[in-house]
């Protein structure tokens, strides 16, 4: 035999449901509410926006090169701007050691390239005839102007170190937009 609900036992179980249901709703807003602060503030952190702006990330990048692209803004994030700015100069010079003109002419600031390299082929030319495969800077002087790094440098053939033709003073320029990634231009030497 049931025994008959009063109106009493029904409207405490309503309040009792109301009351959970109020809790979850209350519940959700606050990690809500967390989850958006959490995302603020890892947005506008000091190393939050380590990664260049232009890197992409894609499918067919393994994890291993993710996380080395990851590791190499970490550490230029822990060095000074001076010793940032000769590792864009290096890793520029890299490349043409490399024969990768393609990655060097990528950070030639644009308007240095419109006006001495308008072609990747005109930039290749100079760079094999100037440059040899193996070559040392010697980083002589710097001057900072605002954002804009000045190094003054000798470049030395390390095949040659005698050659004259392929040891010169070089002046680079260099500006930074966020860690690694950055423009450069160059003293056109003939």
């Amino acid at each position: 035999m049931k025994k008959n609900k009063s109106p009493e036992q029904d409207l405490k179980k309503s309040k009792i449901i109301l009351f959970i249901l109020l809790l979850l709703f209350a519940l959700v807003a606050v990690l809500v509410a967390v989850e958006k602060i959490l995302l603020s503030n890892t947005e506008n952190s000091p190393g939050a926006n380590l990664l260049p702006a232009n890197l992409t990330i894609t499918e067919d990048m393994t994890a291993e090169e993710v996380n080395e692209i990851s590791t190499e803004v970490e550490q230029l994030a822990e060095t000074s701007e001076a010793t940032r700015m000769q590792y864009y100069i290096n890793k520029f010079i890299g490349y043409i050691e490399n024969q990768e003109y393609d990655k060097a002419y990528s950070v030639l600031y644009p308007d240095f390239k419109t006006n001495y390299f308008p072609t990747l082929d005109e930039f290749t030319t100079y760079v094999q005839k100037k440059y040899s495969d193996f070559v040392t800077i010697n980083y002589e002087d710097m001057q900072r102007q605002g954002n804009i790094y000045i190094f003054f440098v000798t470049i030395q053939d390390l095949s040659d170190p005698t050659n004259n033709e392929k040891n010169f003073s070089q002046k680079f320029v260099v500006q930074e937009k966020q860690i690694n990634n950055f423009v450069l231009s160059f003293e056109v030497v003939e």
